[in-house]
């Protein structure tokens, strides 16, 4: 497979977080000024905001960036603002009925939402030159797995005897919250062979729904750490989430009265969601179509944004002759959807040099 420097680093990373307070978003600020010294980044904090998306792809655009990945810094792809996000960045057919709300939420954020753009369009797609990828959000990633039982690790004393519980705000939707609690499966399956704990439980809080909903969710977080309790172990309670902010503080409402150790910090800030981002980007990143030829020793060079290809083996390692050499002269512009062409043939050559003075091959 052929990588193209060139087109890595015309690439640009639009991170979507949520936002929260100074401190929350300082920590998201920072997490992307550490992958804008491998990657240009730009932020887009609110729920599906569009304003704030807009503004963030005009930023990566003066930055000289081609196309754009755009990575949800969410614990779950599962929740209407992320279909909404995938919405406005074009990637989703349908608009999800909630768009409306979170379009009235950013204008109310932004001072009446119009600035000096009174016509400004909230519930239609950005507009862009540029193309937008949208990766997964952090859903079962193995690297959350790690950072999660760090957690754990830093409030445990004696493993044998605790019982990890990890808590999710999770969505209003049963249909949501199955698939939240399928990701959170998927990271306690990952935790299990690299721990000492008694156990792993899992479950969503579910602030955001009915009271009856989340009052059944309360109750059965109470319920779990009641049992552990009663068991005779100890209770390590490992919040899923970004960050520390509010949520947490509500947990512990919940478990009011009851005996559990809490996590000291949730996700961020943590280097690891840095190596998150940017593996997320790299799965999208456009790669360029593999040779025409299975070949070797071929000859290549950059010039004037496309690659070209001359010669080179194509039969068998130490097989000989000129049947073994491909006649072909090729060249591939490095943008997404270009193809291979060919180009005049010339004698048959391997391990031939190529060079480009900037005007000519």
């Amino acid at each position: 497979m052929l990588l193209a420097p060139g087109i890595v680093d015309a690439q640009g990373i639009l991170l979507l977080a949520h936002g929260g307070r100074d401190d929350w978003n300082r920590k998201v600020l920072e997490l992307a000024s550490q992958v804008d010294s491998t990657r240009p980044v730009e932020v887009a904090f609110g729920m599906a905001n569009k304003r704030t998306i807009q503004d963030a792809l005009h930023r990566l655009e003066q930055r000289d960036v081609s196309d754009v990945v755009a990575v949800p810094l969410f614990v779950s792809s599962h929740s209407s603002v992320f279909r909404a996000t995938e919405y406005l960045l074009g990637s989703r057919d349908d608009a999800p009925p909630q768009l409306e709300a979170f379009a009235r939420m950013g204008a109310r954020r932004s001072g009446g939402g119009t600035g000096s753009d009174p016509d400004f369009e909230w519930t239609t797609p950005v507009e862009t030159t540029m193309p937008i990828s949208v990766t997964t959000a952090l859903d079962g990633h193995a690297l959350v797995a790690e950072i999660l039982l760090s957690r754990a690790a830093d409030v445990s004393r004696t493993p044998e005897e605790e019982v990890v519980v990890l808590v999710a705000h999770g969505p209003s939707s049963d249909e949501d919250n199955a698939s939240w609690l399928a990701n959170m499966s998927t990271l306690v399956e990952q935790m299990r062979p690299r721990t000492r704990f008694s156990r792993i439980e899992h479950l969503t809080v579910r602030d955001d729904a009915s009271d009856p909903v989340r009052d059944e969710a309360t109750a059965e977080l109470r319920a779990v750490v009641e049992a552990v309790v009663d068991e005779g172990k100890s209770v390590l309670i490992v919040p899923l989430l970004l960050s520390y902010g509010g949520i947490e503080a509500g947990i512990r409402e919940r478990l009011e009265g009851l005996q559990y150790r809490m996590a000291d910090q949730a996700l961020l800030p943590d280097e690891r969601l840095a190596e998150w981002v940017l593996m997320q980007a790299m799965e999208r990143q456009w790669r360029p179509p593999d040779l025409v030829d299975a070949v070797a020793s071929f000859g290549a060079v950059g010039h004037d944004g496309a690659l070209y290809v001359y010669g080179g083996h194509v039969g068998r390692t130490h097989a000989h002759s000129i049947r073994n050499i491909s006649p072909g002269f090729r060249r591939l512009v490095l943008e997404p959807g270009r193809t291979w062409e060919e180009l005049a043939r010339g004698p048959l050559l391997q391990g031939a040099v190529l060079v480009s003075d900037g005007t000519a091959i």
